[in-house]
């Protein structure tokens, strides 16, 4: 079985021995069709699995070392290998692969002849083309430039840390000796930096702050017209930010704090063991042997947390239940609201119940399916 050509001439024989109903022959091959209309071939247990759905969408795997997806109405395609040390995914004129998810290569426009993209081997190489068709490239710590990475437009760095640049919109900070010295102009905001001695930060003259030998001594006072005030904290002793809407008071924080406002009144007392909120959100928690919290459209609970926890969240479209006793049980229900007028039916209710490690069951409407045994004890998804 060199080529594998016995292994496909097995499955082409049995899938026209029996065409019309399919076969099972048990863990050797079986090929069926699912409640939503799949038709599904397996082999060699769970290690071999393909399917074709009615809208021409496929998947197949060779457990565990590869498996691709692929959804036409979406112009998506999907690959894992050795998930996950490798996967790619495309979608309409967007492609990308990473490897342990310090190589990635991500082309932005593949239908363009110079198309935006970026390259990097996590830390030590950067290089792409921008969307205004400029390239640039990095080596770390060396030097260079490197555009739309860990949410900045633009960073530049020469002999990293002695002096570094990035860029976000029209507001700009450089650095040197990162990060001792730094200082930030634009679009309102000033900050200036001699950490940790000193620290000095202006948003439109609106909310200034300042901190010395941070964090032992931090201050700011707010002059916006909506919430004016002013907070300061003498770390680790005591607190205290006066705002016109609330108030708080902070000892040896964050383990005390009061808070009394007009929407919302919080008491730690020691958090996170002693919890209690009224107002917005209605809490109690006796951390962890109880706890209870409710806030509009939502209503959670524990015991011996993390083993029991249950939630429900509830909108004009759904509700939504989940209970989990960890690890032995998880319970998740969604529940469909018909549409206001009654014009359209709603979607059908979805289930999944775990009994790890026995089996999980899923329901969407009249379609069921049961796994057994079920080795994840936590929630399943897609690589799983």
């Amino acid at each position: 079985m060199r080529d594998h050509s016995e292994f496909w001439g097995i499955l082409v024989f049995l899938t026209v021995l029996c065409p019309a109903h399919g076969f099972d022959f048990g863990p050797i091959a079986s090929r069926d069709t699912s409640p939503d209309g799949r038709v599904r071939w397996r082999a060699a247990g769970p290690f071999f699995e393909y399917q074709k759905a009615p809208d021409h969408s496929t998947f197949w795997a060779l457990r565990p070392l590869f498996s691709s997806t692929v959804l036409p109405s979406d112009r998506r395609k999907d690959r894992e290998c050795l998930w996950p040390i490798w996967f790619s995914k495309t979608q309409k004129d967007d492609y990308v692969w990473r490897l342990i998810y310090l190589v990635n290569w991500h082309n932005f426009e593949i239908t363009n002849a110079a198309p935006r993209y970026s390259f990097w081997i996590l830390p030590l190489y950067f290089q792409g083309r921008d969307a205004g068709e400029r390239k640039y490239w990095a080596l770390f710590p060396i030097g260079g430039t490197i555009r739309d990475f860990l949410m900045r437009d633009e960073m530049t760095f020469v002999l990293f840390p002695l002096y570094g640049r990035a860029r976000i919109n029209e507001v700009t900070t450089r650095t040197w000796f990162w990060p001792v010295f730094s200082r930030t102009t634009g679009h309102g905001n000033e900050r200036h930096r001699v950490f940790p001695f000193y620290l000095y930060s202006s948003r439109r003259g609106e909310i200034v702050k300042r901190s010395i030998l941070w964090p032992l001594w931090t201050s700011a006072r707010y002059s916006a017209p909506e919430s004016p005030g002013y907070g300061y904290f003498l770390f680790p002793l005591y607190g205290h930010v006066k705002l016109q809407n609330h108030e708080s008071w902070y000892v040896v924080p964050p383990f005390i704090r009061f808070t009394r406002g007009e929407k919302q009144s919080v008491t730690y007392c020691p958090w996170p063991f002693v919890q209690t909120g009224s107002g917005i959100a209605d809490k109690f928690y006796l951390w962890p042997l109880w706890g209870r919290k409710t806030i509009e459209g939502e209503r959670s609970a524990f015991v011996l947390w993390p083993f029991y926890r249950q939630r429900r969240v509830s909108n004009s479209l759904t509700d939504r239940d989940h209970v989990v006793l960890f690890p032995f049980l998880r319970s998740e229900r969604q529940t469909w609201k018909a549409p206001e007028g009654g014009k359209q039916p709603p979607p059908p209710d979805e289930r999944a119940f775990k009994l790890w490690p026995l089996y999980t069951y899923r329901a969407k409407g009249d379609a069921a399916s049961v796994h057994a045994p079920t080795l994840w004890p936590f929630k399943d998804f897609a690589p799983i």
